[in-house]
């Protein structure tokens, strides 16, 4: 996806979410709760992409499709057919993908990763949270990876910040100070 399409998604995302300038916690969770919505239905709609995303195909006969697939009528219904009718229906999972975006932006959340051998138990992956919130006055959310290939320690990325707190990274640390010959100086 270039920048434009991005910036699109963006805006395409703050539009369906209409979230007012100061935070307020009620619309958060609405917020989350469209997002939700718009997320299941895109994977309800996911296994009709090759019609619905087809240049081939005129609008109506896509929003035809649409209606013999989805009966009921949502908001995120309904943010679909416009989509579809102004062409841009390709773009849905990455304006989903923006909902999350905005929805984080506004609520003060910075999301990232933490890869270890073994999944983290709650209280230290916890505690990491805790200790990247101090820093960053953000609310941190980290989403668990288990990499076979960490030896022990763990690797946290929260958007431009990466800390790599692995034993591999010490043994390759250590293997090039030998290679160097500065480890018997």
């Amino acid at each position: 996806m270039n920048v434009d399409e991005k910036i699109l998604a963006l805006r395409y995302a703050r539009a369906f979410l209409n979230l007012g300038e100061q935070y307020l916690p009620e619309e958060e969770k609405e917020a989350r709760r469209k997002e939700g919505e718009f997320k299941e239905l895109r994977q309800k709609l996911s296994h009709y992409d090759m019609y619905l995303n087809h240049p081939a195909i005129c609008p109506e006969i896509k929003l035809d499709i649409l209606g013999k697939i989805e009966k009921t009528s949502s908001k995120s219904l309904r943010f679909i057919r416009l989509l579809i009718r102004e062409g841009r229906y390709r773009m849905a999972d990455a304006i989903r993908a923006a909902m999350e975006e905005v929805i984080d932006n506004y609520s003060s959340v910075s999301r990232g990763s933490v890869e270890s051998r073994d999944l983290l138990q709650e209280e230290g992956l916890e505690k990491m949270e805790n200790i990247l919130a101090e820093k960053t006055k953000k609310r941190v959310v980290l989403r668990q990876k288990k990499n076979a290939e960490i030896i022990g320690g763990f690797r946290i990325i929260l958007g431009d910040f990466f800390i790599d707190a692995t034993l591999n990274r010490r043994i390759e640390n250590l293997r090039k100070e030998i290679l160097k010959g500065g480890i018997y100086d």
